[in-house]
């Protein structure tokens, strides 16, 4: 089936002579970097820094769709995405910065990541034995507590939101050359959850190797489809070969529905292993771990008894040499598109219709340092309970941009921070003894 390409977020080959910035909204679009049946995907800097060091990643809506028979449905659906996108904060998930319209077109911008997809990785380091079992099991570990996140993810009133990402893919977690592994393309999941909280027809939706038997036969998908796919992801790492061989999606299908699911796994394969992945690859969702923290629990216990206990710092050496040469490339050629736009670009964006409908600071988040592998992995926000009971940010339509109050807001914070409790009771101790002493001369 047709399935929008997930974006590389650091172009893997660029050829500055057929590109040219071009603006859009408060950003200059730089280099596009992948086209799908719905949206284009594009590396992005802000009008006011055109620095390397602040590019961010561009996804809008074709230009062909947005003005199509379908325009209504298809915006309906970027903004529920865009809802999704923007509430979400975790780690190891990619970050979401800005939602709005410019022209009638919606967009987000998202963390520019330098880096590859597990998908290439595989692809790259397999043939030459140099993606470890490990590393690999850390990666899938790390995508698993991101998964957690958004399945316990709760709105204002603190009901469960029902996120199930459907579409855990190699091709949508990212591997960075420095920092943490992130999942991306949330789009399937609201675009499913959608229609079937509304009764529609349900979507055949995601990639086949990565399908669930209920999501193959169109059945309303829980988390536990999204165990199912890592466990296929995790059979993948464990044998080094893809999980259905080169079966056409068709036949993929096909066993799906019927429950054909083939246990590829031989005698010198990890047993411990094996046994987590059968687990969570059932053909039944009720034989599989019932949530996706458990497995996690048992990913962790199996990395914490290895040698190396899934450290990534090897790996993302080997990272550093086999894509050297491409990564250059595309850095020289983002250094060049800037530094001609910086001569070029006026000092502040043309006027057009653009509405911003949320944005947050686009630096990332400081997380925690100290919690360890082991454990849920959290956001700072989460961990002080501010995430899951935090009302996700207004996205109704407004000519407003979300600027001042990010300023006014993040400005509060301040106030509130620099003033200790304990110092307020002082002064007020202070002066209560300087009235009775006023009082008394």
């Amino acid at each position: 089936m047709t399935r929008e390409p997930s974006h590389t977020l650091f172009p893997n080959s660029l050829d500055a002579s057929r590109t040219r910035a071009k603006p859009f909204g408060n950003f200059h679009v730089l280099i596009k970097l992948a086209e799908g049946a719905m949206g284009v995907v594009w590396v992005a800097a802000p009008w006011d820094r055109l620095t390397s060091d602040a590019l961010v990643v561009v996804k809008t809506l074709r230009a062909d769709v947005a003005a199509g028979p379908e325009a209504e449905a298809f915006r309906d659906m970027f903004l529920a995405e865009a809802r999704l996108a923007m509430r979400l904060e975790h780690r190891h998930i990619v970050r979401t910065f800005e939602a709005g319209f410019v022209s009638g077109s919606g967009y987000f911008a998202m963390e520019y990541l330098r880096g590859q997809t597990l998908h290439r990785l595989r692809s790259k380091l397999r043939k030459h034995g140099s993606l470890p079992l490990d590393a690999e099991v850390r990666i899938l570990a790390d995508t698993v507590a991101g998964l957690h996140y958004a399945h316990t993810l709760r709105d204002a009133d603190g009901a469960p939101l029902g996120v199930v990402h459907r579409d855990v893919a190699a091709q949508n977690i990212f591997v960075p050359y420095t920092g943490e592994t992130k999942l991306l393309d949330f789009g399937v999941a609201r675009a499913s959850a959608t229609a079937e909280a509304h009764g529609g027809p349900i979507a055949l939706a995601g990639r086949v190797r990565y399908m669930a038997p209920e999501q193959a036969r169109r059945e309303r998908s829980d988390p536990r489809g999204d165990i199912f796919a890592a466990g296929l992801l995790l059979a993948e790492a464990i044998t080094g070969d893809r999980f259905w061989k080169d079966g056409s999606d068709e036949a993929i299908l096909e066993a799906l529905r019927e429950n054909r699911i083939p246990d590829p796994f031989h005698a010198d394969h990890d047993p411990a292993l094996v046994k987590i992945v059968r687990a969570a690859i059932q053909a039944d969702p009720d034989a599989r771990p019932q949530t996706i923290h458990a497995l996690r629990t048992d990913l962790e216990s199996w990395l914490n008894r290895r040698p190396t206990r899934g450290d990534l710092a090897p790996l993302r050496g080997t990272m550093a040499t086999f894509f050297a040469e491409e990564r250059g490339k595309a850095e020289r050629t983002l250094a060049t598109l800037l530094e001609e736009l910086a001569g070029t670009a006026p000092s502040a964006p043309a006027p057009s219709e653009h509405r911003i409908l949320a944005a947050k600071p686009r630096e990332a988040p400081v997380y925690p340092a100290s919690v360890p592998p082991a454990t849920s992995v959290r956001s700072a926000g989460e961990l002080d309970g501010t995430v899951d009971d935090a009302p996700a940010p207004a996205l109704e339509e407004s000519a407003k941009s979300a600027a001042p109050a990010a300023a006014t807001s993040s400005g509060t914070a301040r106030q509130k921070s620099t003033i200790p409790v304990p110092l307020i009771a002082a002064v007020l101790v202070v002066l209560a003894a300087l009235g009775w002493f006023l009082a008394h001369r």
